[in-house]
């Protein structure tokens, strides 16, 4: 699995909030021996979740190519990082709902029977949906992701970028109104591409979790 840690500043949060009309210090009732302090409503708060944001990410790996005609080439604790931004929508008291774009590198390799995959730039669109209770929010997420692969074996190698799905889940929390950290699984599946590899031509097909 891959736990990964997002940290998110929250520039824009929307608020609610209830205008009361200026008031005079003391308010004459006719009786000169008796003044009533002028009373105010408090000022209401928008949801906590409702905002845009954006933030870095950072996480370990667990991934398994899959070569046609070979064993699986597995890849172990790969770390990967980039950046993310997104959009959250508060529905009711503790529904929450929105879309989040991710792009950034992973770090994974690994070699095996002569065949080496490689994996560096990735990007994801998700969409989230959860449930708030206080600063916590617990969700889950489903996307869709884009990497780019490069394949080696006999002094031959070639690259593709693979597009594949991903679905996982999280708890985020409110460290502040502007700080958030998370802890998210997530399982991506990548599907397979032919890699021309010189004198062989296999599918290679990219899975990974955590």
């Amino acid at each position: 699995m891959k736990s990964r840690l997002l940290i998110a500043s929250l520039p824009v949060t929307f608020l609610a909030m209830c205008i009361q009309p200026a008031l005079a210090a003391d308010i004459y009732t006719g009786d000169p021996n008796a003044n009533v302090e002028p009373q105010y409503e408090p000022i209401q708060q928008g949801p906590l979740w409702d905002s845009l944001y954006g933030g870095v990410y950072g996480g370990l790996n667990w991934k398994s190519a899959g070569v046609m005609g070979s064993s699986d080439v597995e890849a172990h604790h790969q770390p990967d990082g980039g950046l993310y931004a997104g959009i959250n929508r508060q529905l009711g008291d503790a529904i929450v709902a929105g879309v989040e774009v991710q792009g950034g590198y992973n770090f994974g390799s690994e070699t095996k029977n002569g065949v080496t995959v490689d994996q560096d730039w990735e990007s994801s669109l998700r969409a989230r949906m959860g449930y708030a209770f206080e600063e916590n929010l617990v969700y889950g997420l489903a996307g869709l992701n884009v990497t780019r692969v490069e394949a080696s074996a006999g002094g031959s190698d070639d690259s593709k970028w693979l597009t594949g799905y991903s679905f996982g889940a999280g708890v985020e929390r409110q460290f502040t109104d502007r700080v958030t950290g998370r802890l998210e699984y997530d399982y991506t599946d990548y599907g397979a591409e032919e890699f021309d590899l010189g004198g062989s031509s296999p599918d290679i097909g990219l899975t990974g979790h955590g």
